[in-house]
Order: C-alpha cells, then structure tokens, then sequence
C-alpha cells in the first residue's frame, strides 16, 4: 500500500464533497503513481 499523504501534503486538502478526504488522497496517488 502507498505511503499515506497528509492532507497538509496534498493541493487538494480542500474537498467541499462527503468523503473529500479519501478522494483526494486517491486522485493525489492518481496523479502521481
């Protein structure tokens, strides 16, 4: 499993949607493999 990124860590802390923090990480990991 992929190292876990802060929210801190990522440009996309800031999800205004249910479950923003999961799917941010997801599309962080998406964008860099």
């Amino acid at each position: 499993m992929p190292r876990r990124v802060p929210d801190t860590e990522t440009p996309y802390n800031i999800a205004p949607y249910n479950g923003g923090r999961l799917a941010a990480v997801c599309f962080w990991l998406h964008l860099n493999p």
